[in-house]
């Protein structure tokens, strides 16, 4: 398994400084403008450069590894992936995209990935029925949107994402299901991978083709391994856990409708761009947000995990975050003495 997260990670490295060639070459640019930040041409193809090792990587697994079925996560996916790289190659309109991602939640449905039923104390069971249609459909087009709508800054929604997809590989090795496990450890090396290009000042940002993936991933695999059956506090503690994404998206839901706006209508009024507006540093603000995942992934592993393995698998998240602090420190020295 370390040789195949090495392999996705190294692979991921190359794959990205490639497609930051290519992007050159075929001038497949994000250009400024008065909402965004950057202030130079950079590249909107970093779902290319990591999704692709992913899915080698995920590939070569599943052929090493008897028993490991991955065609119905790959056919929940791929719609997805292509709608956001169909995106960032032409653009598409706000209504289609959001049809586009109903439809890929309503396969996954089918496939498998549904959310059945909740428990509440002192009640019992409560089946959805036909609703779980609907609450799954919300659940996956709304993490989607949500780690888009995050993705405004160099680092902060590659960094958030690691860190989810950390803990969910934690929790999921140590309640042994493995899909989870997989799914979360490869994908998590490939972004890291893709991470070195996507630190401040960003050579590559992630897309919707890499923004809306992730966060469909994350819902996919939070189904598959926590959600088929709710409590009340594992539904708190996995929206804890996703703590920035989730805020962020029902802070632009409100902020936008009470101007009158459209809901998918872009401004500068995310939490990251308020904090840029208070002379906070684009780091300071990684290191802010990527903290609050810390502080609610912890509250994901109180809730999932046995008492005796909690502080030692906080470590691991802990030592997470303080990697990608010393990567990022590695990056922006290498790049200042080049």
């Amino acid at each position: 398994m370390f040789l195949i997260c090495l392999f996705s990670f190294f692979l991921s490295l190359l794959n990205t400084k490639f497609v930051i060639f290519l992007s050159e070459k075929l001038e497949i640019y994000d250009k400024p403008d008065k909402r965004k930040i950057h202030s130079k041409l950079t590249s909107r193809l970093g779902g290319f450069g990591f999704f692709v090792p992913f899915l080698i990587t995920l590939f070569l697994y599943s052929l090493l590894v008897k028993g490991f079925e991955i065609t119905d996560f790959l056919i929940c996916v791929f719609p997805i992936f292509f709608l956001g790289l169909y995106d960032d190659l032409f653009g598409i309109n706000p209504i289609i995209k959001l049809a586009a991602q109903i439809f890929a939640s309503f396969i996954a449905f089918n496939l498998g990935f549904r959310i059945d039923y909740i428990y509440f104390p002192f009640v019992g069971y409560l089946f959805f029925g036909g609703l779980s249609l609907f609450l799954t459909i919300f659940w996956l087009v709304g993490l989607s949107n949500a780690l888009n709508l995050v993705d405004g800054m160099d680092g902060l929604a590659s960094g958030v994402a690691i860190l989810i997809l950390l803990s969910m590989a934690i929790v999921s090795y140590v309640l042994d299901r493995n899909f989870v496990f997989i799914i979360s450890i490869i994908l998590l090396f490939s972004m890291t991978g893709f991470f070195v290009f996507n630190i401040n000042p960003a050579r590559i940002f992630m897309g919707d083709s890499g923004s809306l993936t992730v966060g469909f991933i994350i819902g996919l695999i939070s189904i598959s391994g926590f959600m088929k059956g709710l409590t009340l506090v594992t539904l708190f503690s996995i929206i804890i856990m996703l703590i920035i994404p989730v805020a962020d998206t029902f802070w632009a839901i409100i902020r936008r409708s009470v101007s009158g706006r459209s809901i998918f209508s872009p401004d500068k009024g995310h939490f990251h761009h308020m904090l840029l507006e208070k002379g906070w540093s684009v780091r300071k603000i990684n290191s802010l947000f990527r903290g609050i995942t810390v502080m609610g992934s912890l509250v994901f592993f109180f809730v999932f995990l046995p008492q005796e393995y909690f502080l030692f698998t906080a470590s691991f998240l802990i030592f997470g975050y303080l990697f990608l602090f010393l990567l990022e420190s590695i990056v922006i020295g290498v790049r200042k003495s080049a």
